[in-house]
C-alpha cells in the first residue's frame, strides 16, 4: 500500500510538513510553539578574553539571558537557561574561594 496514494487510487504529492519542535512554554497562552533566540553572540569579544579570559565568559554565561517569541500570541519571554545557572554558580563559588582565601588569617607569625 502506498502511503501516497489517496483512497480513489489517484497520487497526490504529500505536502511539506515541518517536525513539530517543542520550544520553551509560552507564559501567556500556554503554548511551545515558541521560536528561540541566540544565548550570546556569535563571538566573544577577543579584547575582553585577553584581559580576563575565562573569567570574562563565565561571567558573561552568568548573565546572559534568552528570549523566546511565542509564534501563536506574538509574547517576548526573557528567560535564564539551565547553562547561565550552572556558570552563575561556578562564579559565586570563584568569588567566594576568593574572599576566603583574603580573609583567612596568614600563617607568619
Amino acid at each position: 500500500m502506498n502511503p501516497y496514494q489517496s483512497a480513489t487510487g489517484s497520487t497526490k504529492e504529500a505536502p511539506h510538513i515541518q517536525p513539530a519542535i517543542r520550544g520553551k512554554e509560552c507564559c501567556s497562552c500556554g503554548s511551545t510553539n515558541t521560536s528561540e533566540y541566540s544565548l550570546l553572540r556569535a563571538r566573544p569579544s577577543i579584547i575582553f578574553f585577553l584581559f580576563f579570559g575565562w573569567l570574562y565568559l563565565l561571567i558573561r554565561g552568568a548573565f546572559a539571558m534568552r528570549k523566546a517569541e511565542c509564534r501563536d500570541c506574538r509574547v517576548v519571554t526573557h528567560y535564564k537557561s539551565a547553562g547561565s545557572y550552572l556558570a552563575l554558580f561556578f562564579l559565586i563559588l570563584v568569588v567566594l574561594l576568593l574572599l576566603l582565601s583574603l580573609l583567612a588569617p596568614s600563617g607568619n607569625v
